[in-house]
């Protein structure tokens, strides 16, 4: 019985696969137009990931952040007016999470493709050279293996 249904749906393994196997195909295609971006495009690709997943709940925390600061602020509010601003903002929180989980589903292929490729830079390169950030010049203060030289990041 049990080869029967194996062979019917497939192993859990080959289910998997089956799941798996067009994410897998997207990060490939995302790969090949990654690795043809100079160091600094590509360490600018993060800042483009973070900059769509706050567009993609900029109203719905603008809409949050006020009912939070009505309920610090509106101290001798209704306890029932504050039921309902709280369950408004356990909805709106459930919605900015489901939203984000949803952008960070479709930039996966890509920001794996960024990954891959950034570990690829480091492996086959001694030095990797960016143009420098204020973030790296703190990071030479604190760590050994960044340098800066000029307006470069080693």
């Amino acid at each position: 019985m049990a080869n029967f249904l194996t062979k019917l749906f497939g192993s859990k393994s080959q289910r998997d696969l089956r799941e798996l196997t067009p994410i897998m195909n997207e990060c490939l295609a995302a790969y090949d137009k990654i690795k043809t971006l100079s160091n600094d495009e590509l360490r600018a690709k993060t800042a483009e990931f973070k900059q769509i997943i706050r567009q993609s709940v900029e109203t719905e925390q603008k809409q949050l952040d006020a009912l939070k600061a009505r309920v610090e602020n509106e101290i001798d509010m209704d306890v029932e007016e504050k039921q309902k601003i709280y369950t408004q903002i356990e909805e709106l929180d459930k919605k900015i999470y489901e939203s984000t989980q949803s952008v960070l589903n479709r930039l996966l292929p890509e920001a794996f493709a960024v990954v891959k490729d950034t570990a690829r830079r480091f492996t086959e390169n001694e030095k990797v050279e960016v143009t420098a950030t204020e973030y790296d010049k703190y990071l030479s203060t604190v760590k050994d293996n960044v340098n800066i030289v000029g307006d470069k990041a080693y």
